[in-house]
């Protein structure tokens, strides 16, 4: 998936959606599986973040788009997603996207501010 069509499909007006769009559009490293990936399960996936965002919420560090992430997974069952991320140098965030079967919507997207680097 190149660049253009990454933003393209980044339409959201969550805080999240728009960051990681504006990071993409900005030159931001990315990736996304390719349709030779295997899918994963969105139920499986929100019980994966639904504990990682208790971690980082333990942790103090800021996340944007969680909670709505957790909820849009879990709302789509045992349908495939297809997992991507974006990563922005300053300030230091980490995205993941979720995305449909077909690469064709970006269902989900969740910011977490990383660690600074010691």
């Amino acid at each position: 998936m190149d660049r253009e069509e990454l933003a393209g499909l980044l339409v959201g007006v969550d805080a999240a959606s728009m960051g990681c769009r504006r990071a993409v559009s900005a030159g931001a490293r990315y990736w996304v599986e390719h349709q030779t990936d295997r899918p994963v399960p969105a139920s499986h996936l929100a019980r994966i973040y639904a504990g990682r965002q208790r971690r980082v919420r333990k942790a103090g560090r800021p996340t944007t788009g969680f909670a709505e992430a957790v909820a849009v997974l879990r709302a789509q069952g045992e349908r495939p997603i297809r997992l991507g991320a974006v990563d922005v140098a300053e300030p230091p965030y980490h995205y993941m996207l979720f995305l449909d079967e077909h690469l064709t919507k970006v269902l989900a997207v969740i910011g977490v501010r990383r660690r600074p680097e010691p």
